[in-house]
This record gives structure tokens, sequence and C-alpha cells, in this order.
């Protein structure tokens, strides 16, 4: 599952990529600010988050620190989604992604 967080974490940062440097210098009403916040979160999911649950799940696990890590990136998700104004994230079902895996991440690292 953490190795899905990751794969999943890199498409969306892929996706933000693009919309930084495609669609922003044609569309001025897709803020930028929060698509920054947001790849700076998703890139902390990948480095932070996934590196140090699937390094505590290997040899003498520690299961308390992998279920911490993938609810921190289910509150990142969350935290990106809430840094668009209004509802009008071009990231939510990206976001739902993650909090999806996540959570099912954290459920069965704590089983």
């Amino acid at each position: 599952m953490f190795r899905i967080m990751k794969d999943k974490a890199f498409d969306t940062k892929g996706k933000i990529d693009t919309l930084i440097s495609d669609i922003l210098p044609r569309d001025p009403f897709v803020p930028k600010a929060p698509l920054v916040e947001c790849n700076d979160l998703y890139e902390s999911i990948i480095v932070a988050d996934v590196t140090r649950a699937i390094n505590a799940l290997q040899g003498s696990p520690d299961l308390k620190l992998a279920e911490s890590c993938a609810n921190d990136a289910d509150n990142k998700a969350n935290i990106c989604e809430l840094k668009f104004k209004n509802g009008d994230s071009p990231l939510t079902d990206d976001n739902n992604d993650m909090n999806d895996v996540a959570k099912l991440a954290a459920a069965i690292v704590r089983v």
C-alpha cells in the first residue's frame, strides 16, 4: 500500500508540474500559490512519509510509525485540498485518491 501511495504521490506531483508549467501561463484563473504548496506537500509524502513507513516495516517492524506516516499523508492531502478557495481545486480527485489509499494503509498496519 505504501508503494501505491508513493506512485499516487508521484502522479499527483507530475500533474501539479504540468498545471504550473503548461496551464498557468494560459489560464489566469488557476491559482498558482496553492499548487506550489501542494507540490511541497506531495514531495513530503514521497520523501518523508512513504520512505519512513517502508523503512519502519522492514526488519523489526514499527507498526505505530508506519500507521502515523499513513495518517500524515492523509492529512497532507486534506491540507492540499483546503489550500484552494471555494472548492476550485484541480487536484480533488488526486487528493481523494491519496486519502483513500492512506486510510487503507493505516488500517492494514493497524490490524
